[in-house]
């Protein structure tokens, strides 16, 4: 049998689309890494008024089928066999991927990817409530510019559709019968989103030199092969000898680099160096290569970095590389996977209420940010449907951690009307659910609970699930900011080695200007000058406009002053 996705309904097709939302003929985000199959289908006619909205799944059928595999967690309406053939496709190219991108290199998630697969076959409906709005809010109303706003001509619904949080990535397939299966692959723009998501980031030259590497990997059964590279080609210093590659120290530079260099030239060189360093044959090694990206990921280069990875001089590495351009421009590289393993026992199951709660509604809610974009009108709609699907299954007896979690995270990006989020997120983090913003959001209740400056009780319970949530990944961003929230009104006077969180998140999110300045303010506050000066100091360089570098500034004078 044959099998592709397809749109739902038949009334357009939809265009290949890339971002943290893309649009993909059949795309899946699973352990940060996301898969394609069959053709790309053809694109919607400029002249159509269509709206296209992401899957709302109203139904309350309960054939849904489940399973689980390592990074993953599919809820399925599909054949199973059609499903777990899927899901080895998915766990094998897994395997290999980490043959040009270690795995220590991705954006890694301790929460599994949800997956919703759909059968073209079964009839997916839209909310009649969703659709009834958008029509009454369209009819007869006006644009920004004053002109009447046209109905739309038909509501599409989003056949493969991936939306991301911090935590965690969900994916709606929507599955037909004719393409073939032996086609899935990774996309490409799933891939620059492993990249650069990754925490701390990774440097700029790595990124899209990898982008390159990727455009010309074709994954087979138990290797991946790297078809020849572009042609480097760079101005030469002087008219009269050939062009010659760009210094090693400038390309790690990379946004430093000489006027005459164009962008184009250095990815390529950087693509290049890449592919030099996973050769077995002529490179130095892919352990000392990765050595090297990792020491250079968030520093500045420094020559005894290359010395030090690569076991060579930077002249002696800089002429290997000249010497390996026509060999990766003229030949493949193939790396063998050595042992790819087949998961065994895989086998779906009749999905619970709390599996189907937790993935529908998760999905449901990270529909909101999507739409939000492009239909803020309908952002209630959605929200309320999430919120639906998740206390209905709550009602009838659900309580896993998982569906707890999310439960939780839902009411609090609705503001926790209810004042539900903080009994469903207890339990969660009690079971020490893999969510990190299980335990972010309960640390933000714990603290929002609170008034005045806090005793040692009360800031143990805002750090502790702060630290269970460090303990997972992606790192959070607001680990970090509450943390600085938290000291910054501690009643009890901290030892430095107490704010060592505070230097763990600047190192991982060096360019977020708010997380160094609660982090600056907080080593001033009690008193530890030499870490704040330092800071401010770092903050008048960093900041990214005149106003925050005017408080750093000041910052850094009140310091000065009171020596």
């Amino acid at each position: 049998m044959m099998w592709a996705a397809r749109v739902f309904t038949g009334i357009f097709p939809v265009p290949i689309g890339c971002g943290r939302a893309g649009v993909f003929v059949l795309a899946w985000l699973l352990g940060g890494a996301g898969f394609a199959a069959g053709p790309a289908a053809s694109t919607v006619p400029a002249d159509d008024r269509v709206v296209e909205l992401p899957p709302l799944l109203v139904s309350e059928r309960l054939d849904w089928r489940y399973v689980e595999a390592p990074g993953m967690a599919v809820l399925s309406l599909c054949p199973d066999d059609i499903t777990c053939e899927l899901v080895q496709g998915v766990h094998r190219l897994r395997q290999l991927l980490p043959l040009i991108l270690p795995a220590e290199f991705q954006n890694r998630m301790t929460a599994p990817a949800e997956l919703i697969l759909f059968d073209h076959s079964d009839r997916l409906m839209m909310s009649k409530e969703v659709m009834a709005d958008l029509l009454r809010r369209s009819r007869g109303s006006v644009d920004a510019a004053g002109r009447a706003r046209l109905l739309p001509t038909a509501v599409q619904v989003l056949p493969n559709l991936r939306l991301d949080d911090t935590d965690v990535t969900a994916t709606f397939a929507l599955l037909g019968p004719e393409t073939d299966r032996d086609t899935l692959r990774l996309t490409k723009d799933h891939m620059r989103f492993l990249l650069q998501s990754r925490t701390p980031m990774l440097p700029g030259w790595y990124l899209e030199g990898m982008m390159i590497i990727f455009d010309r990997t074709v994954f087979e059964a138990e290797a991946v092969r790297i078809e020849p590279l572009p042609q480097v080609e760079l101005p030469a210093a002087d008219p009269a000898k050939p062009p010659a590659l760009l210094p090693l120290p400038a390309l790690f530079a990379w946004r430093n680099l000489p006027g005459e260099v164009s962008r184009r030239a250095v990815v390529a060189q950087s693509a290049l160096f890449i592919r030099w360093g996973l050769d077995p044959a002529q490179g130095p090694g892919a352990e000392r290569f990765w050595r090297l990206v990792d020491r250079l990921t968030g520093r500045p280069f420094a020559e005894p970095m290359i010395e030090e990875c690569l076991g060579m001089t930077t002249a002696e590495a800089q002429q290997r590389l000249m010497r390996y351009a026509p060999v990766a421009t003229a030949e493949p590289l193939r790396l063998e996977g050595g042992n790819i393993t087949a998961l065994r026992g895989l086998k779906p199951r009749e999905a619970t209420k709390a599996e189907i709660g937790w993935l529908k509604g998760d999905w449901e809610r990270l529909a909101v940010a999507h739409v939000s974009r492009s239909h803020p009108e309908l952002v209630e709609n959605y929200r309320a449907q999430a919120r639906r699907t998740f206390r209905r299954a709550y009602e009838t007896g659900a309580r896993d951690p998982r569906f707890l979690a999310a439960y939780g995270i839902t009411e609090c990006d609705a503001g926790d009307p209810d004042g539900r989020a903080l009994g469903l997120l207890e339990p969660a983090a009690a079971a020490r659910v893999p969510r990190p913003r299980a335990y972010v959001e309960l640390a933000r209740l714990r603290l929002a609970a609170t008034t005045g400056k806090l005793d040692a009780g009360q800031l143990a319970s805002v750090l502790e699930p702060l630290f269970a949530a460090r303990a997972q990944l992606p790192p959070q961003l607001d680990v970090f900011l509450l943390g600085a929230e938290a000291w910054s009104r501690a009643a009890v006077t901290p030892a430095a080695k107490h704010l060592a969180l505070l230097n763990e998140g600047l190192a991982l999110f060096p360019l977020s200007g708010e997380l160094l300045w609660r982090s600056a303010n907080v080593y001033a506050q009690f008193g530890y000058r030499t870490e704040a000066m330092s800071l401010a100091q770092l903050g008048c360089q960093v900041a990214r406009n005149e106003t925050m570098r005017g408080r750093f500034a000041q910052l850094r004078d009140r310091l000065a002053a009171a020596k």
